[in-house]
């Protein structure tokens, strides 16, 4: 049986991630290098903790992208708090 496929979620997927992408325009190269450090480190660890785990491999990478990227933010802001930008 042929495993279904999800071309609305890809769609959706894909311009999430241009409107993402798209949000960085605006920022200083240290916080876009954060934001994109953390989004990238999170969608592989999300990625391969789903292929050790099983589970939907998209969903994971998708997920981990945003907390990672979430946390890229706030570890930028913790820092420019911390230097006083």
């Amino acid at each position: 049986m042929p495993r279904p496929t999800f071309p609305l979620l890809r769609t959706v997927l894909v311009f999430a991630c241009l409107v993402a992408v798209s949000g960085c325009a605006h920022k200083d190269l240290t916080t876009t290098r954060n934001i994109g450090i953390g989004g990238a480190s999170g969608a592989a660890i999300g990625t391969v903790a789903t292929i050790v785990t099983g589970g939907c491999i998209p969903c994971a990478a998708a997920i981990g992208l945003g907390a990672g990227a979430a946390a890229g933010f706030i570890y930028d802001r913790l820092d420019n708090r911390t230097l006083g930008r």
